[in-house]
């Protein structure tokens, strides 16, 4: 499998090989699947293509490639409780899915009558495992949670482990995840759900704090990066919603919208001294039209692209004078012209940021 995450969602292009040599294609936007789900033979061949609708709600039964079906029920276009896969060969899994994932004991079942039970734990299928609060030596026989009281490390596929308590076949107590990128997190877990306030460290030294709703952010949430930047908002279902307010270590306040990890919409920036900065995100850069008002009351605007300075720029001071002129790679170019109060007017030859010519009164 192929896979990407941004901001602990799936996103970007998913790709998922099958042992016949099929292969899936799915696109992904913030956990959210989207366009058609592809799927291709060994050959390479397109066999079909499946839309996926975001809300569909009840029992369905996916098509698999080269034949097989999946079935079982979606609730807001996501899979919840147990589905059945049914291959050509009469082979079949069945087993339970949570919020799109699956999770818990699944039982594979080959054309032979040959049965293996396989344990998901958040969509990672379960490895190996041990007793007590840290690895000793790894059993990879099933881990059947009904079975088993106390504390247990788990390894799953993806080399994650998982370290935690059982009580009455259910995840309980405090859990901690150690991800192969030195990423940690960890909390409370109740009769098999995240509960309370968890904290996400990254091996950069970023610090994230909030709650969960089963596996997905949910509510309010904080994030302290090491460079001393601060991130304060709401994730509702595993995104992040409605404004958003960032403090930097230099004492510059920020407000506003963001899409997936990345700057979106208006924001507005106060800084230590008074100034305010007013404009447009789109792709986390600045792009549009962006004010800048100085505490003394001058005013500066004009247009971003791709977060930087450029075209047209607009300077008023609060005298009256105004500066009208040509920004490029986020400095002034070209010829600026400056009309005092009075109506004298004033040009100005600028090269990269470089004022090259006296100015000459007309």
């Amino acid at each position: 499998m192929e896979l990407s995450y941004l901001d602990g969602q799936k996103h970007g292009t998913w790709f998922s090989r099958r042992v016949n040599g099929a292969t899936l294609k799915q696109r992904y936007l913030l956990g959210k699947a989207y366009g058609p789900l592809e799927m291709r033979g060994p050959d390479g061949e397109v066999l079909e293509r499946i839309p996926v609708e975001d809300n569909r709600t009840g029992h369905y039964v996916v098509p698999l490639p080269g034949g097989g079906e999946e079935a079982g029920h979606m609730e807001n276009g996501e899979r919840y409780g147990t589905w059945v896969v049914r291959q050509p060969d009469g082979s079949t899994q069945e087993g339970p899915y949570v919020q799109g994932r699956r999770h818990g004991r699944w039982v594979q079942r080959n054309a032979d009558g040959h049965i293996r039970e396989v344990l998901f734990l958040e969509g990672v299928s379960i490895k190996a495992w041990a007793p007590g609060e840290s690895p000793g030596d790894w059993q990879e026989s099933l881990f059947v949670p009904s079975e088993r009281h106390g504390d247990f490390v788990l390894l799953r596929e993806d080399g994650t482990e998982a370290e935690g308590s059982f009580m009455d076949g259910k995840m309980h107590g405090k859990w901690k995840f150690r991800f192969t990128n030195e990423t940690t997190i960890e909390g409370q877990y109740a009769n098999g759900t995240r509960q309370g306030r968890w904290t996400e460290t990254l091996q950069d030294g970023t610090v994230g704090q909030g709650r969960y709703s089963g596996t997905r952010r949910h509510g309010p949430w904080s994030f302290q990066y090491a460079n001393g930047l601060v991130q304060l908002g709401n994730y509702e279902n595993g995104r992040r919603t409605g404004n958003w307010i960032v403090r930097y270590a230099s004492g510059v306040d920020g407000k506003g919208p963001f899409t997936g990890d990345k700057q979106t919409g208006e924001w507005v920036y106060r800084h230590p001294d008074g100034t305010v900065h007013r404009g447009f995100y789109v792709d986390g850069q600045r792009h549009g039209e962006w004010v800048i008002t100085s505490p003394d009351g001058t005013v500066r605007e004009g247009m971003f692209a791709d977060g930087t300075e450029y075209g047209e720029w607009v300077v008023t001071d609060p005298d009256g004078t105004v500066a009208r002129g040509q920004y490029a790679d986020a400095k002034r170019h070209g010829l600026w012209t400056v009309r005092n109060a009075n109506g004298n007017v004033v040009e100005e030859q600028w090269e990269n940021g470089v004022l090259v010519q006296d100015p000459s009164l007309n």
